[in-house]
């Protein structure tokens, strides 16, 4: 796990694919099924996931 320190020397933590899949490279991945629930913290993350890639179905 990053520990902030570590994070602040990478820059903006949102912008990178290492920490976030929300801006890693989907290209050549397969189709992808991700279901969360809507008082899931990380529910909103899915939902910018399914955004950003036409082959993730969110449920």
């Amino acid at each position: 796990m990053l520990d902030r320190s570590a994070l602040g020397r990478m820059g903006d933590p949102e912008e990178i694919a290492a920490v976030s899949a929300l801006y890693a490279d989907h290209t050549g991945l397969p189709p992808t099924l991700i279901f969360s629930g809507d008082r899931e913290m990380l529910d909103s993350d899915a939902r910018r996931l399914q955004q950003a890639n036409p082959l993730v179905d969110h449920r």
